[in-house]
């Protein structure tokens, strides 16, 4: 070794010129000796390892430093290779890989295969930077590719720009409108802040921001509960991972210099030449270190959903078990098999259909039935009888003898009597110009005299019909579902009731009834989904899967594909930079903007399918949105990848990718600096595109903006009546679709594990960030932002448990692909242990190929879903009986309940308040029940209502930010005064067709309302 030093030393310095190859490979045998001897010295080897030749051979895989070996003239360039570190061959200049971007260009300076860093092109000219041949769609100027379709982009950019600019113009010109409508402002304002989730037990109060715990206090529902503790416990989970990743960072404070630079870069082949087995051990440690890790991290995350799936389990029947957790579900049952014809030959119109059926179990089970609530399938006339109801609260609220909790609330009645501008009617002023743009407003708001009334299109006066006859003869031809409703007076009926049922001792005119006990309390019903028959769901639903991947598909092509050229024309290749700011922004925007188009399509797809009641239709819901959003997350993040490290559109959306290429799987696996660069392009998505960016838009665009422009269009419009004001500014309902959100987010932060770089933490930092975020303002926006919801059953917290083996897969997939790492070659030469695994690693099955680490990893993918199934299944089945009061019930009579609940079975069916109303005459009749208009409420014990809406007290908070009645009064007076000084409108305003020959209708006072 000293001897071929001092050697090669001599002849460097002073060797003729003839000489110089033969010193330069005299030098190139030192230095291999020099690293054997340090390795001899560190134990690592024995005395007999022989000196190999320094020439390479042509298409050789060559392992050690590139720059020990010169290439032979007839393959003089060197091409490392992405399978694995510092690794090369010798090729000729036409062998640097086309289908690969980061070795296409035979730099004749350095004899390497380097990058072509001139972004859409095929192959560079005389340099790096400068094109010879671009790729399709691209215009080849002055040695640079340019995109075709650049004009356009410029164009649809400048008219975004002027879209923007007059969108903002009209909204500063509608803030600074003057104020022309401040009853119907006041009046929404009001119903908005009676519609949220009210803490009856302390006088109709909000409830407490900062004392209020949501996972711990019954407020709406054991659903609500369950989903605040599952977001919590998530949390803690991301917060563990994040400090076990933060000393994984701290053991590992720099990174192998080899590991630093991109495949391709020409500093790459330096850093392989400086300490190249230094570093080969050290990225093995961290790769065994890591993947330890990982499989710690599984097993954690495997058991720790099976915990929680039993905590909550137990948790939801400990809940229902108790006495004093009394509800109407606690005393109702759903009776399947009644006939689907209601006329008799006793009962030709079939209108005491209630009655027979309530006799006829009385009779059947010897328990005493409080009344019976039949689901009819009204799928022709939903319209007819949703607009119907509208009018129906209409003129009770206009009644004189329904009390309103506004304190001076008859002076405002008096106001909004004697003027004319505040009900739904046109005065002089709608004729002119300028109420031109407000209509505009109005028709597309679905709000103002646009609306039309069922009683005025309803009747045929050729024949005689008054809306009234029309509307008893549509009620009549309404046929019941074969379903029932029945409320016995004690829960112990109930179960009394539900034996005998299983004994076949139910009947009811010939038929044979079956009593079921259902989790679903009456808000969570939905009442016409009960004439969708099984059969016609589950086809739906098929379809409606179709429509789904038809939208994905649709938004990839129609909409995601454009970006991709766009992006293609400003994107780097070198390093596979995703482009600046600007562009990462972009798609951030972009994606939110195709996942609320999905989700949309979701919901409209959902509703479709007719469900009857509201877990089904959340579970259904959650899982379609949750799958569409992640798959098309995935499409859309892999293409970006390529698109970035410089392959054609075309191989991005096909996933052409070669079996040497830098984007093959064996070759993400094999090489660590691939995985880092992989890592940066995975963290420049994420974060803050997915991860935070929507979050941060959701309290603006769905609380903020439509607060300040529906109050804006409200406050200035005159023709906008008080109930259109209350729909306008309603908050929009809570719903348990954040499981999706959390979830998408978490499985796409844990495909992070798959890669050894010690920076992982940071994307489970912004984790953390973007789920405290969601947690905020989930808690926020349910007691303050979002109408009452009631969640009563577990059906979506199970859904969500079983989601969760997902995340648990990825992590299984994530531990096979380090594995499938692990036998390489650098890893088993530097760990024993590894190399005495090897019939596990690669015997006699054979795991080397992009088709063996897929192969693993589906397979650990789908072997997790499998045990996770079976196991879940059993917690949850073990859960179940866990309490030995679970037989036990209450014996408190369903009047006691029901006097402190607007919203049962009775009042929450849409076809039986109106049969009770116009059929029937019941007085006072089944009022139906609306959201946050409980003081409507009449009790009538006859007919099975006991709460009276007249007796509620609403706190004084609960209208902080509503403006007061003085204010309201005094514009109210300007605005009559205004009126009355240009002269009234020559034609008498024309009253509610609901109530021809009363008193003109009353607006709506919120302020009265209960949120249920």
């Amino acid at each position: 070794n000293e001897a071929y030093g001092h050697a090669s030393g001599v002849c460097m310095a002073g060797a003729p010129r003839g000489a110089a190859p033969m010193c330069h490979e005299l030098s190139a045998r030192w230095h291999y000796l020099a690293a054997q001897h340090e390795d001899y010295v560190n134990g690592h080897i024995g005395l007999d390892v022989q000196l190999n030749e320094s020439k390479a051979l042509c298409g050789e895989l060559l392992m050690g430093q590139p720059g020990e070996a010169g290439c032979p003239s007839n393959c003089p360039y060197r091409r490392l290779e992405p399978q694995h570190l510092c690794q090369f061959r010798c090729v000729r200049s036409d062998e640097c890989n086309v289908t690969n971007p980061l070795s296409n260009f035979p730099d004749p300076a350095s004899k390497q295969c380097a990058t072509c860093l001139v972004a859409g092109c095929e192959r560079c000219g005389g340099n790096q930077n400068t094109c010879y041949n671009c790729q399709d769609g691209f215009d080849l100027i002055s040695g640079q590719c340019l995109v075709q379709s650049r004009h356009m982009w410029n164009t649809i950019q400048l008219v975004l720009l002027v879209v923007v600019v007059l969108l903002l113009l009209y909204l500063a010109r509608l803030a600074c409108r003057p104020e022309k409508n401040a009853l119907a402002l006041q009046a929404g304002l009001e119903f908005r802040a009676l519609s949220q989730t009210l803490d009856k037990a302390h006088g109709n109060r909000p409830w407490p921001l900062w004392s209020t715990n949501l996972r711990k206090k019954m407020v709406s529902g054991i659903g609500v509960l369950l989903h605040f503790d599952w977001q919590f416990w998530v949390l803690v989970w991301s917060v563990a991972v994040l400090i076990v990743l933060c000393i994984l960072a701290a053991i590992f404070p720099t990174r192998p210099s080899a590991v630093i630079y991109a495949p391709g870069d020409p500093e790459g082949f330096e850093a392989c030449n400086k300490n190249i087995r230094f570093h080969r051990k050290a990225v093995a440690y961290m790769e065994l270190v890591y993947s330890c890790v990982v499989f710690g991290i599984y097993i954690v995350t495997f058991l720790g959903t099976l915990w929680l799936a039993r905590r909550h389990q137990i948790l939801y029947h400990d809940v229902h078990s108790k006495k004093d957790f009394l509800t109407p579900n606690r005393f109702s049952v759903v009776a399947s098999g009644l006939p689907t014809e209601a006329k008799t030959e006793g009962d030709p119109d079939g209108i005491l259909l209630e009655e027979r059926i309530k006799e006829a179990l009385q009779e059947a089970s010897g328990e005493k039935v409080v009344g019976v609530s039949v689901c009819w399938d009204f799928r022709g006339v939903e319209k007819q009888v949703f607009q119907q109801l509208e009018e129906d609260t209409e003129q009770l609220e206009s009644s004189s003898n329904t009390r309103r909790p506004v304190d001076e609330s008859e002076r405002l009645a008096e106001v909004s009597k004697s003027s004319s501008i505040f009900r739904r009617e046109c005065t002089s002023e709608c004729t002119s110009l300028k109420a031109f743009e407000k209509r505009m407003i109005e028709g597309a708001l679905g709000v103002g005299d646009a609306r039309e009334t069922l009683a005025s299109s309803r009747g045929d006066p050729e024949k005689g019909q008054s809306p009234e006859e029309e509307l008893r003869k549509m009620l009549t031809e309404i046929r019941p579902s074969g379903e029932a409703f029945v409320v016995f007076t004690t829960e112990k009926g109930k179960e009394e009731a539900l034996k005998k049922s299983e004994e076949g001792l139910i009947t009811f005119e010939g038929n044979q009834i079956t009593l079921e006990s259902k989790t679903c309390e009456p808000p969570t019903v939905l009442w016409k989904g009960f004439g969708t028959s099984q059969w016609e769901m589950r086809t739906r639903l098929l379809g409606g899967i179709g429509i789904v991947l038809l939208t994905i598909l649709l938004l990839d092509v129609l909409f995601y594909a454009p970006y991709v050229v766009y992006i293609s024309s400003y994107t780097s290749v070198s390093k596979m930079s995703s482009g600046s700011v600007v562009q990462g922004t972009l798609l951030g925007l972009f994606i939110t903007i195709a996942n609320q188009i999905i989700y949309q399509v979701c919901q409209v797809v959902t509703e479709w399918c007719g469900f009857r009641f509201r877990g089904p239709f959340q579970q259904t819901y959650v899982v379609l949105y949750t799958f569409a959003v992640l798959f098309n997350t995935i499409v859309d993040l892999w293409t970006v990848m390529m698109i970035a490290k410089g392959f054609s559109q075309e191989q991005a959306l096909t996933l052409d990718i070669d079996a040497d290429s830098a984007m093959a799987p064996e070759a993400i696996a094999f090489h660590p600096s691939l995985q880092r660069e992989i890592y940066l392009q995975l963290f420049a998505y994420l974060f803050p595109g997915c991860l935070l960016i929507p979050f941060l838009l959701e309290p603006l665009m769905t609380t903020a903006l439509p607060r300040l422009i529906g109050g804006w269009i409200v406050r200035s419009t005159p023709s906008i009546s008080v109930q259109d004001a209350e729909k306008l500014l309603c908050c929009m309902p809570f719903d348990l679709s954040r499981y999706g959100d959390i979830l998408i987010n978490v499985m796409l932060c844990t495909m992070m594990l798959a890669y050894t770089y010690r920076d992982l933490y940071q994307i489970f930092a912004f984790m953390v960030v973007s789920l405290l975020v969601i947690y905020a303002w989930d808690h926020y926006r349910f007691l303050r932002q979002t109408t009452e919801s009631v969640f009563a059953s577990n059906n979506m917290d199970k859904c969500a448990m079983w989601l969760s083996m997902f995340p648990c897969a990825i992590l299984a997939a994530c531990l096979a692909f380090r594995l499938f790492s692990a036998s390489d070659d650098y890893l088993k030469e530097s760990f024993d242990i590894l190399e005495r695994n090897e019939f596990l690693l690669r015997g006699k099955v054979s795991l080397r190929g992009n088709s063996g680490v897929m192969g693993m990893m589906t397979a650990f993918f789908f072997g997790h879903l499998f045990l996770h199934s079976v196991c879940l299944n059993f917690v949850q089945e073990q859960g179940r009986y866990s309490k030995k009061h679970l037989e036990e019930v209450s014996d408190v009579p369903y009047e006691q309940v029901a006097q402190f609940t607007s919203c049962t079975y009775f009042s929450a069916n849409p076809v039986h308040c109106l049969r009770s109303r116009w059929l029937k005459k019941h007085s006072p009749s089944c009022t139906y029940y609306v959201l946050g208009k409980d003081h409507l409420m009449q009790p009538n014990p006859e007919i099975g209502t006991y709460y009276d809406g007249s007796t509620q007290e609403y706190h004084p908070d609960l209208f902080l930010h509503v403006p007061t009645m003085e204010a309201v009064t005094s514009a109210v007076g300007k605005r009559i005064s205004g009126v009355m000084s240009r002269g009234s409108p020559s034609a008498s305003p024309r009253p509610l067709a609901s109530d021809t020959s009363g008193p003109p209708a009353v607006p709506a006072d919120p302020a009265s309302e209960s949120a249920g």
